[in-house]
């Protein structure tokens, strides 16, 4: 709950015995303490107003498809080149380049209340073709997708992001 900057001082004032003239040097003591005093009260004031309920709907950043690729291109470069296609270590791979996305995009992109979802396929390339698709069911207004591709002699990489706003 809030609690109002004149009512706090009134009552913080009312502690402090009254001070004459001559007992000033007495009570600097008092009104010191009684002004970390007030500040300590308004500080908590203000921390238990900023943790209450905002009943805010629409994020105030919204996720931009263009940043999150660019932290996909930059994960998959840096742990995919000079990589050969091995099919034991393959699953082992794409679970650390999905972690790695994920991590980067919560870190990087500081969106609250989004939540991620990260897909990795990774194959041997052989010159063959491959096409993949995928579906899901969002809010156009706040949830986006971002995806890249890596390919080098040996395998190939399809990775994407979906990230959901929670309301």
């Amino acid at each position: 709950a809030v609690v109002s900057t004149q009512s706090t001082w009134g009552t913080l004032v009312s502690r402090v015995p009254r001070v004459t003239p001559l007992k000033v040097g007495e009570h600097l003591e008092s009104v010191s303490l009684l002004f970390h005093a007030f500040m300590e009260t308004e500080a908590s004031a203000a921390a238990a107003a900023a943790d209450e309920a905002t009943y805010t709907i629409l994020p105030k950043k919204k996720l931009k498809q263009r940043e999150a690729r660019e932290i996909i291109h930059a994960v998959l470069n840096e742990k995919l080149t000079g990589q050969q296609y091995h099919a034991e270590l393959t699953s082992r791979l794409a679970r650390d380049v999905s972690d790695e996305i994920k991590n980067r995009l919560k870190s990087e992109l500081d969106l609250p209340r989004y939540k991620w979802v990260v897909q990795v396929a990774i194959g041997q390339s052989k010159g063959q073709g491959a096409k993949m698709s995928g579906r899901c069911l969002w809010d156009s207004d706040t949830d986006a997708c971002a995806q890249d591709i890596f390919i080098n002699e040996t395998l190939f990489c399809v990775a994407a992001a979906f990230g959901i706003y929670l309301y």
